[in-house]
């Protein structure tokens, strides 16, 4: 039982993966905040969310760029809802859109925006360098992409949450393991900071 609930960090359903939601919301806003400074956004950016969960850190974009848009991406349908219902007023006005998807398909053409972000969600994706390529891909010429996790791994070391990495098919990364394959997916000028065990790397396409 204890998995199922953890599970809804990969993708939250029921009425467990709505208590997720608003943990995530709650012991991730921190975070989100502290990462969100070190961006330049822009008020004309277009911006894409991977893993976007409950859509509070699209709602924080949504401000920063008055004139811009800020899309969100996430595999579940729960997510994707609760998204839409906190940013429904931009939704209306056509400066937030919303999709059900996947990081390994992101479901906009080539070059749609300037800066794409992924909060505590790198550790599920498939395959990290092939999916940063997709990223890549998504990216305008000259964009920047945002990794922003609340756990790393130190170099040479085990990871900090070996149950949990099991239990949920997850992989916590290092600073070295995400330059390289930042570097191998094409981005370049990576920029790292960390703070205890928090890291927020970005990077240019």
């Amino acid at each position: 039982m204890l998995r199922e609930f953890f599970l809804n960090m990969r993708r939250p359903r029921g009425w467990g993966g709505r208590l997720m939601l608003w943990s995530m919301d709650t012991v991730h806003g921190a975070l989100a905040q502290w990462g969100l400074g070190f961006l330049m956004i822009r008020p004309n950016n277009r911006i894409l969310d991977i893993g976007c969960g409950s859509g509070k850190t699209i709602a924080r974009m949504l401000v920063a760029a008055p004139q811009g848009c800020v899309c969100g991406l996430d595999p579940a349908p729960l997510s994707v809802g609760k998204s839409i219902e906190r940013n429904l007023t931009a939704v209306h006005h056509g400066r937030c859109e919303i999709k059900q998807g996947d990081v390994s398909k992101i479901p906009w053409p080539d070059s749609s925006f300037d800066l794409i972000t992924a909060f505590e969600t790198i550790y599920f994706w498939p395959d990290l360098t092939t999916d940063l390529l997709e990223i890549r891909r998504a990216l305008k010429p000259g964009g920047t992409v945002m990794i922003c996790n609340g756990m790393m791994r130190a170099e040479d070391s085990a990871s900090p949450v070996p149950r949990f990495e099991r239990m949920l098919d997850m992989r916590i990364y290092s600073v070295h393991e995400l330059r390289l394959a930042l570097g191998a997916s094409g981005f370049f000028d990576p920029h790292v900071v960390t703070k205890g065990g928090w890291l927020c790397i970005t990077a240019m396409a």
